[in-house]
């Protein structure tokens, strides 16, 4: 943790925390040329006693920074010609409450919605391949941290990147 007027850091090592939650998949394909998939991830992470942290005063119960409560993935691939994949998928992230904020007082991140797509194509060995992201330009933070201000990190806005891979 950082002091905001000092800019000194020390850490802080919690006697007790706890990480309880449940995961499931589901996959499907019909035939070969459809296939989806859906995840989802349930996180519950909690101290396990009352601690005065730098940050203050944290009680039994108090949920930990940077872990959201609900993960779901979701997305769906075409495959029209031999070797070629047309794939889009999402992501969604809960709220999570900021690093620094351990007593959960501030204002938590916001949720988010992402959406992705990859086309590629394999051929032998060889495989090319081109990626997009966010979509929708959809405007979010990945994490922040609670400081003098609230500081928060700012995901890319959309993206796209290709490449060439070789397995052998």
């Amino acid at each position: 943790m950082t002091d905001p007027v000092t800019f000194t850091g020390r850490n802080e090592n919690i006697n007790r925390t706890l990480r309880r939650g449940i995961e499931a998949s589901l996959k499907a394909r019909y035939g070969k040329w459809l296939d989806g998939f859906l995840n989802y991830t349930l996180t519950k992470a909690t101290f396990e006693n009352d601690v005065l942290l730098f940050s203050g005063q944290v009680k039994k119960g108090d949920e930990l920074p940077l872990v959201p409560h609900h993960r779901v993935g979701v997305g769906t691939s075409f495959h029209p010609i031999e070797g070629l994949t047309l794939s889009l998928f999402g992501n969604y992230v809960s709220r999570q409450f900021m690093l620094n904020d351990e007593p959960n007082d501030a204002k938590r991140l916001a949720d988010y919605f992402i959406l992705n797509s990859k086309a590629s194509y394999q051929w032998n060995q060889w495989t090319i391949y081109l990626t997009a992201n966010n979509l929708t330009d959809r405007k979010y933070s990945t994490s922040g941290i609670i400081s003098t201000e609230p500081f928060l990190v700012p995901a890319p806005g959309i993206n796209v990147f290709g490449g060439v891979t070789f397995r052998y």
